[in-house]
C-alpha cells in the first residue's frame, strides 16, 4: 500500500525510499546527500556501478543494505557537464517515466514512503 509521507523522510517505517538522480551523481544536496550521510556504502556501490556500466537517464539501480533497507535511484536527470563545478542537468518526465517503468521496484513510488 502506498502512503504519502510528510517531515523527515528517513524517519518514516517505510519499506522502500526511491529518489531521483543523474548518472554521475555526487549525492552533495537534497534526500540524495541524507542517504549518503546514512548509507555511505550505497553512495560508493552507486558510483562503482555507474562507472562500470555508464547508464543513461531513464533507467534505474536498486540497492539493498545489510540493515534491510532499500532504495532506487530512478536516473532522471542528464549528467553534468565536464566543466569543474557544474551542476547536473534537470529532471525530465520521460526521464521519470522511464525508470520507474523499467525499475520493476513494485511497491514503492518516487518522494514516497511505501508500508
Amino acid at each position: 500500500m502506498i502512503h504519502e509521507v510528510s517531515g523527515g523522510i528517513l524517519l518514516t517505517q517505510a519499506a522502500a525510499i526511491a529518489h531521483g538522480v543523474s548518472p554521475d551523481d555526487h549525492f552533495a544536496q537534497g534526500l540524495a546527500f541524507a542517504l549518503r550521510d546514512r548509507w555511505p556504502t550505497m553512495t560508493k556501490d552507486f558510483r562503482h556501478w555507474s562507472h562500470q556500466s555508464t547508464p543513461k537517464p531513464g533507467t534505474a539501480w536498486i540497492w539493498g543494505g545489510a540493515d534491510g533497507a532499500r532504495r532506487a535511484c530512478l536516473l532522471t536527470q542528464e549528467n553534468a557537464s565536464l566543466s569543474h563545478g557544474a551542476h547536473n542537468g534537470k529532471s525530465h518526465v520521460e526521464h521519470v517515466n522511464h525508470s520507474w517503468f523499467f525499475s520493476d521496484f513494485s511497491g514503492i513510488c518516487p518522494a514516497w514512503g511505501i508500508f
